[in-house]
């Protein structure tokens, strides 16, 4: 009796070695996904939305999100905090805001006569596009965050003035392109068009 195995076994995070509970699909320590080594779990954790079979890894066809698409899923997304983005969808959303300022800026000067009336109209419209557009900004930024394996509470580093600097390299930085614990990889195959909505 002495050389059966017993039947709850337990498994190592290979980043930090924290041992964990068998079934774990993440370390609960340091959040880095656990990679199965049996044959019978030789498939990758990673797969795509219309294809569970599918690694994202092994995907020749991906492509990245167009400037509409981005601003299309972030309209989609408006409130959504969890799940991921990827970061052509992050940067085309923050370019997206910035022509909006844009726009608005020229958009006024034609139909202001005072410089008085510019402010006031001018600080109208970016006071209405602020307000329609603050929570899918938020929305991306977390999801971006959660694409760098990050919680989207350190979004707060921007209050600080100097935490913008993180922030910004954060959102440079390349996603995972396994699970991790905010869920699968965006991906978009060659063949799947987003509709707009």
């Amino acid at each position: 009796m002495n050389d059966a195995e017993p039947t709850h076994t337990s498994s190592r995070c290979d980043s930090c070695g924290t041992t964990l509970p068998d079934g774990a699909k993440f370390c609960q320590a340091c959040g880095s996904p656990l990679h199965k080594t049996n044959d019978t779990h030789q498939q990758s954790s990673s797969t795509t939305p219309g294809n569970p079979g599918q690694s994202t890894q092994d995907l020749k066809g991906v492509r990245s999100f167009t400037f509409l698409e981005a601003v299309s899923r972030g309209f989609s997304k408006y409130a959504v905090f969890s799940g991921r983005a990827s970061r052509p969808e992050y940067w085309y959303w923050q370019t997206f805001q910035t022509l909006l300022g844009l726009g608005i800026g020229f958009l006024t000067v034609p139909f202001v006569t005072s410089d008085a009336e510019y402010d006031t109209v001018s600080d109208a419209m970016v006071n209405l596009a602020t307000l329609v557009t603050f929570l899918p900004t938020v929305a991306v930024a977390v999801r971006r965050l959660h694409d760098t394996n990050r919680s989207g509470w350190r979004l707060l580093l921007g209050l600080t003035g100097i935490g913008i600097i993180p922030l910004i390299f954060w959102g440079c930085e390349s996603g995972q392109s396994a699970d991790n614990r905010y869920g699968p990889p965006v991906v978009l195959p060659s063949n799947e068009t987003m509709e707009p909505r």
